[in-house]
C-alpha cells in the first residue's frame, strides 16, 4: 500500500482508493497516549515506525489498518515484546445513549438532563 501526495491510497493494481477516515492508515499522522496519559507522542505511521517506551522500541506496524481510540498494550511473545490491540467488552446500558468503542459522539441522543442548574442558581464568576 503506497500514498500519493493527497493521501490517497494506491493498492497493489494502481487503482486509487480513498482510505476510511475513522481508520489509521498507512502515512496518517497520530496522537499516542502512553501510559494513560503519561507522555503524548505524535508519530506518522509507517511499516518502519517505531515507538520508544521506557528502553524498548515497539513497531506501530499494528496500529495501521486499526480505527482511531484504539487501546494496545505490550505483550510478550516468542519474537520478544510487541503492541496488541486491546478490544473492549460492551457493557449493556439501560439508557437510550448508543455506546461505541469507536470514540464518536455523533450517535448520542440528547436529553437535555445534563443541566441541573436553573439560570437563577448560577453566579457570575470574580
Amino acid at each position: 500500500m503506497e500514498l500519493d501526495k493527497d493521501q490517497t491510497v494506491m493498492s497493489e493494481d494502481k487503482k486509487p482508493q480513498v482510505p476510511n477516515p475513522r481508520f489509521a492508515c498507512e502515512g496518517c499522522s497520530v496522537l499516542l497516549d502512553v501510559n494513560d496519559g503519561d507522555r503524548l507522542v505524535f508519530a506518522r505511521l509507517s511499516g518502519g515506525a517505531i515507538l520508544k517506551i521506557e528502553n524498548k522500541n515497539y513497531s506501530l506496524k499494528p496500529l495501521i489498518g486499526a480505527p482511531f481510540g484504539s487501546l494496545f498494550q505490550v505483550e510478550t511473545g516468542e519474537d520478544g515484546s510487541f503492541l496488541s490491540r486491546i478490544f473492549p467488552i460492551k457493557q449493556e446500558n439501560s439508557s437510550n445513549n448508543v455506546m461505541d468503542d469507536s470514540r464518536d459522539n455523533r450517535e448520542i441522543v440528547d436529553t437535555n438532563e445534563a443541566q441541573n442548574l436553573t439560570g437563577e442558581e448560577m453566579k457570575p464568576c470574580g
